[in-house]
């Protein structure tokens, strides 16, 4: 039996994903293969791999991440951040040779090498069908279109600064930093569909409870992340050593901190420092997850813990500092003590860098309830009006995925009385098709920690997230860039960035074309989201 059949349901469309997946590893996680520079494939032959001296490099091996502000908020200069590959799928660091030469920022990889060509933003959400559903200065356009479907979007150029490339990571080479990792998962039966014990019991109007699994509600019913996250460990395995890197795991799922528990011991065992060099044996130890656990996403109760008990640790102090975390959910447990700004400030004290990765796909609303923690903080205490959440008086109070309104209460009985708060609360609110859409606190805490935030509305966009994290760890460029026609986009929460980000290393072209997820083929939504408040 393989390791993908013990899970349920995974047997349904393994095909489609593991030819996705296998797509992104040929391509060492390097992107599609995009003309670049404008160049139509009647110009392909320019794209052909180079030679000695130095390493080879393809035409497809080039990787943006998501773009943040300079500053972590809406200011109009960004930096972009990619990843270069040689031919054998090894991310380029500066000192590496290429043609012959050195490869320097500013020098030999210069502002002026790269560029981005058919720039779109779209609106952050569902597709559109005409014009008239779209904000002014925004079109329902085929720019944006994915197997017929539209996107309110502009067009938008990019412009990158002269001498402002640097090298922002570069791990696991000769005499770089060591890297200690720690990686949280959500363990929660939201995957397949059930809701939290604690709101699932309860009884709607209509007398009825909500705790079977439901298609209807389930973000990953066959536990496809699981798969992609045994990938992710393989990779780090193969590209890093125990030399060089620590590595722990976590899952989670509840109302308080407690509940999120190490899958990984230390060498000393004890309360702390999970922390194992022995990076063969992490998918043995992933493969000991639970039975997904019908509680709240307890997010940043989680992040806290793992940064108290594993990577705040003063032995860590010098290793770089790293902190990945799975969640299909905004933080769904209000806690004065643990909240967004918290976890802010432990992460600079700490120097860890978060990585989000949040799965949003989209879900039947009638099925879903509000949740007693997001607004009331966990169960042990939600009899204290100091354990509950503030209260608001508009939208204005929100997050940019919240809406300030009444959350409804269910009854404890058959028969008994289902209403809603006396007060308002800022609660999520889903668009047409489901989804929450990019968590505002996410993309702050990332890029405030020097991480990234990746949203992915369906659990194939994860492919090449999962895929391109560790080479990224390995090495890093960025480059520092406006979009100044953005224009009518600015103050509208988060937008979606396509078009075809190209670099000239060498005599090589290369090319990285960021587009919506296809339905007619395997394919993955590879625009990354721009915070665009």
């Amino acid at each position: 039996m393989s390791w993908l059949s013990r899970f349920p349901g995974s047997g349904v469309r393994t095909g489609a994903w593991v030819t996705l997946s296998a797509i992104w590893l040929a391509l060492g996680a390097c992107g599609d293969d995009a003309p670049a520079h404008g160049r139509t494939d009647a110009d392909s032959g320019d794209l052909a791999d180079v030679g000695e001296p130095g390493l080879e490099l393809t035409s497809s091996a080039l990787r943006l991440l998501p773009p943040q502000g300079q500053e972590c908020g809406g200011e109009p200069t960004l930096r972009f951040p990619f990843v270069l590959f040689s031919q054998e799928g090894t991310p380029l660091a500066q000192g590496d040779m290429v043609d012959g030469e050195w490869l320097r920022p500013n020098e030999t990889l210069e502002a002026g090498h790269l560029s981005f060509d058919q720039g779109y933003v779209a609106r952050s959400g569902p597709s559109c069908r005409s014009d008239v559903e779209c904000a002014e200065g925004l079109s329902c356009t085929a720019a944006e279109r994915a197997d017929g479907q539209r996107f309110c979007a502009a067009p938008v150029t990019a412009s990158f600064v002269p001498g402002t490339v640097r090298q922002e990571l570069a791990l696991g080479r000769e005499g770089s930093r060591e890297l200690a990792l720690s990686v949280l998962i959500q363990n929660t039966a939201s995957f397949d569909g059930r809701l939290p014990t604690s709101v699932g019991a309860l009884y709607d109007e209509h007398g009825e409870q909500a705790l079977v699994a439901n298609p209807g509600r389930a973000t990953d019913a066959e536990l496809r992340h699981r798969v992609m996250i045994q990938d992710f460990l393989t990779s780090l395995a193969g590209r890093f050593s125990p030399e060089n890197a620590a590595v722990s795991l976590w899952f989670f799922g509840g109302d308080v901190g407690a509940q999120a528990r190490p899958l990984t011991s230390g060498a000393e065992g004890g309360l702390s420092d999970y922390f194992t060099r022995d990076l063969e044996s992490l998918n043995d130890r992933l493969r000991e997850l639970p039975t997904l656990i019908p509680r709240e996403a307890n997010v940043y109760q989680s992040i806290l813990r793992v940064l108290d008990r594993d990577l705040g640790l003063e032995k860590y102090q010098e290793f770089e500092k790293i902190l990945v975390v799975f969640t299909d959910a905004p933080d769904q447990v209000y806690d004065p003590q643990a909240g967004a700004e918290e976890v802010r400030e432990r992460l600079v004290e700490t120097g860890v860098r978060l990585v989000v990765v949040h799965l949003d796909t989209a879900l039947d609303t009638a099925l879903l309830r509000d949740l007693p923690s997001q607004w009331g903080g966990n169960e042990a205490c939600r009899d204290d009006a100091s354990c509950g959440a503030p209260t608001c008086q508009s939208d204005a109070d929100c997050q940019s995925f919240e809406r300030c309104r009444s959350a409804r209460l269910y009854a404890e009985q058959p028969g008994g009385a289902a209403g809603q708060t006396p007060d308002a609360y800022c609660l999520p609110a889903r668009d047409r098709q489901g989804r929450v859409g990019p968590v505002d606190a996410y993309a702050e805490l990332a890029c405030a920690s020097g991480g990234h935030y990746f949203y992915a509305a369906e659990v194939d966009d994860m492919v090449p997230v999962w895929n391109v994290l560790v080479p990224a760890w390995q090495s890093t460029w960025s480059v520092a860039g406006t979009l100044p026609t953005l224009g009518a986009l600015r103050g509208s929460g988060f937008g979606r960035l396509s078009g075809v980000f190209s670099a000239k290393v060498g005599e090589t072209h290369l090319g990285d074309r960021l587009s919506p997820r296809l339905e007619t083929r395997v394919s993955a939504d590879t625009r990354p989201v721009l915070d665009l408040r």
